[in-house]
């Protein structure tokens, strides 16, 4: 049977996601860094694909565009879930 090797993001990961289930606050925020995160990684996207480098602009081209959107696209992902859990948190902690 195979073991799965622990990496240093899966632990972090779990670390945030155990954060995050103490309080809503905590997750709202770690979707706020990721969402910034995300934003910063976006318009760092754009700004490659506007420059007048000859090597990006063959790449971009060549269509591997989509591997400049790909980080920023994982980051809201990861806000998603982070803001899902903090919502669940917040109305299960509103109510009950």
């Amino acid at each position: 049977m195979a073991r799965r090797n622990n990496k240093l993001v899966d632990n972090i990961m779990d670390m945030l996601l155990e954060i995050s289930a103490l309080s809503w606050k905590i997750g709202a925020f770690i979707s706020f860094v990721f969402v910034m995160g995300s934003i910063y990684a976006f318009n760092y996207a754009q700004s490659i694909q506007q420059t007048n480098n000859t090597m990006v602009k063959s790449v971009l081209e060549g269509g591997l565009i989509w591997v400049y959107y790909f980080i920023p696209l994982g980051l809201l992902g990861i806000a998603i879930i982070f803001g899902w859990k903090a919502y669940k948190k917040f109305i299960r902690d509103s109510y009950y």
